[in-house]
């Protein structure tokens, strides 16, 4: 599995696909440099941000490979394992995209302390970047696999997990932003959000895997 995920690193970075979800980030992460004064509100917005970013990343690992490769891959090592890997490439892309907005957002507010606001708000870009992986997993191939309808359907849901009221993920940015001074650390909406994570990218991975066996069986 390792040499699979970095594989599917490495042909999202060569495709260039990356590019646009990043340049979009970076440029979410450059308007909240302008008027975060705390950490944890910092680093709410820059976790906001991480949502949207990781569907789009995971969107690009899933279509950067060529149906051929695809096939020949599926064909040395099953249909599951490849879909998996092209999930956990996009889930670390979006890692180190974290981790560029988290030291932007630290370095325009100038402190990292106090250390329970900084842990809390790391926490939830973590939830945030797992969060989007759902986002991006539900909303693309092989469960939507028309671009007309998977694109403003994850933009929709991406949303809708920032903002509906009963959302771990603003369950968990509510939390950081009030106050430095008494952050609450996001455990149970972080472990909610990967409970959902999981049954996302099964549900992703078993009609992958299952489109995969009759390409093959009709070949």
């Amino acid at each position: 599995m390792p040499a699979l995920i970095r594989y599917y690193v490495a042909l999202l970075l060569r495709s260039g696909r990356w590019l646009p979800a990043t340049i979009f980030y970076a440029a979410i992460v450059s308007v909240g440099t302008q008027g975060s004064a705390k950490v944890g509100e910092a680093l709410g917005y820059a976790g906001a941000g991480l949502v949207p970013s990781v569907a789009w990343l995971t969107r690009a690992a899933l279509t950067a490979e060529p149906e051929a490769a695809r096939h020949c891959v599926a064909a040395a090592v099953g249909p599951r394992r490849p879909h998996i890997a092209a999930l956990a490439a996009a889930a670390i892309v979006g890692f180190v995209l974290a981790a560029g907005g988290a030291a932007g957002m630290l370095a325009a507010v100038g402190s990292i302390h106090p250390t329970t606001a900084l842990t809390a708000g790391l926490l939830t870009m973590a939830t945030c970047v797992v969060a989007g992986s759902a986002v991006g997993a539900l909303c693309n191939p092989p469960l939507l696999v028309r671009a007309t309808w998977a694109i403003p359907i994850a933009g929709i849901l991406a949303i809708t997990v920032l903002v509906a009221a009963g959302s771990p993920v603003n369950a968990a940015i509510r939390g950081i932003t009030p106050s430095d001074q008494a952050p609450r650390l996001p455990l149970l909406p972080a472990v909610l959000v990967i409970a959902a994570t999981a049954v996302c990218w099964t549900m992703s991975t078993y009609v992958a895997a299952r489109k995969e066996f009759h390409v093959g069986e009709a070949d």
